[in-house]
């Protein structure tokens, strides 16, 4: 029975050997494969991100209203292009609402 234990105990260090579980001191390690898996939910996450269009809409805004595009080594041409496109937010809601008021008060 000692004998027995010896094969398995060879054909598991075989195995381990040859699907590069064995550290070099011999012990045997345990490769969960975590960054594949890591990289495989990354890959998961952009898809389904990258699917919803909410999220695209709400990413671009945000990019949109904080300058990403702007010189990042120019914070006054960052401060500059939020406040410009903040205004022009806030100009563009107050037209809409007025075109809104005209039109449901018959002109």
């Amino acid at each position: 029975m000692g004998e027995e234990t010896t094969t398995t105990g060879g054909a598991i260090a075989a195995i381990a050997a040859i699907m590069g579980e064995i550290g070099s001191d011999g012990t045997m390690e345990r490769d969960d494969g975590r960054e594949e898996s890591r990289r495989i939910l990354d890959r998961v996450a952009r898809e389904v991100e990258a699917s919803s269009p909410m999220t695209r809409v709400a990413r671009r805004a945000q990019e949109h209203f904080g300058a990403t595009d702007a010189d990042q080594q120019d914070r006054i041409e960052i401060w500059g292009t939020r406040i410009g496109r903040a205004l022009a937010l806030v100009i563009v809601l107050v037209l809409l609402y007025g075109f809104i008021l005209l039109v449901l008060r018959g002109g």
